[in-house]
């Protein structure tokens, strides 16, 4: 060997030699800083206890199970605190607690707020459009509802109100004491010695007015003169007298235009009787024409509906 061999040699073994004290320091120096931080660090769930002289180290809940937790063999622990998040979340109800239905009445005419539920209690109030009230009860069918009024409770009938919601989710109200009658009156006492005589109604006779007797005209017929001129006789069918009077004669044709109007001079008919009147109107062509006698109703009539006739004119 020479000699830069053994003095290479003698490095090798003091290189050897400094590695393993200074593995021995790291070691040594990094149990000696988890000691420390275990001992400052609080105490979390789960995590074991050191056992003292005055406490003894609680034993573990559950065996050790392979490959249950971030180590398989690891042992686990439960601890107060670890269940308290269980218990919590059982408290907790699984669903939302159904808040009861509001139920509503709106008016949509006039109502009448009574007392009770029906038409016996007296009427305390009115709805008045477009009024709401808050339903708080019902009775048995929800026919009747109890709605918050004037501070008080009033009822309405549902048929006559329009309901917000389901009537018969409200609470069954207990109704007032039904209004009783009126007892009647007795009837007087007869007092000794103050009896008044008895009084006889006398019937009297009531003697009926006949009706004045009325005349009925009708037009009989119509046709044209030797002039041409328009012709319409006049009858009387009724049973009263036309005595000098004045008879409107209207003519109309088929479009609603009138033709002529005409007053005759002072008529007297009979009944039974008729007369015949010549008009002033001449047509040029042949026409169709309603006659309407007494179209103004001058002449009192016991029948005012056959008063029309309807003719074809023709011109010669």
């Amino acid at each position: 060997m020479t000699p830069a061999q053994a003095r290479i040699i003698a490095v090798l073994g003091l290189l050897v030699s400094a590695v393993a004290v200074a593995t021995a320091v790291v070691f040594y120096l990094g149990d000696r800083d988890a000691a420390v931080q275990s001992a400052a660090a609080p105490r979390s769930a789960g995590q074991a206890l050191t056992p003292s002289a005055s406490a003894p180290l609680p034993r573990p809940s559950a065996s050790p199970r392979a490959g249950a937790g971030p180590e398989a063999g690891a042992t686990s622990t439960t601890s107060p605190l670890a269940r308290e998040p269980d218990r919590a979340s059982a408290a907790t109800p699984s669903a939302t607690t159904a808040r009861p239905e509001l139920v509503s009445v709106r008016a949509a005419a006039a109502v009448n707020v009574r007392r009770g539920p029906g038409t016996q209690y007296d009427v305390i109030g009115v709805l008045q459009p477009p009024d709401e009230a808050r339903v708080t009860g019902r009775n048995a069918d929800a026919s009747w509802l109890a709605i918050d009024y004037q501070n008080g409770t009033g009822w309405v009938s549902a048929g006559v109100v329009e309901v917000v919601g389901d009537p018969l989710r409200a609470p069954l109200a207990e109704a007032p004491a039904r209004p009783q009658p009126a007892a009647p009156s007795p009837p007087p006492t007869a007092t000794p010695g103050s009896a008044r005589p008895a009084v006889t109604a006398t019937p009297s006779r009531v003697t009926a007015t006949p009706a004045a007797a009325l005349p009925d005209l009708v037009p009989l017929a119509a046709g044209l003169s030797a002039g041409g001129r328009v012709t319409v006789t006049i009858g009387n069918i009724g049973q009263g007298v036309v005595t000098a009077r004045n008879v409107s004669i209207v003519g109309v044709d088929g479009a609603g235009g009138v033709l002529f109007s005409q007053l005759t001079a002072p008529l007297t008919i009979a009944p039974g009787a008729a007369v015949t009147v010549e008009l002033a109107y001449r047509p040029s062509e042949p026409v169709t024409v309603t006659i309407v006698l007494n179209a103004e109703g001058a002449v009192p009539e016991s029948n005012a509906t056959n008063n029309l006739l309807r003719v074809t004119l023709t011109p010669r």
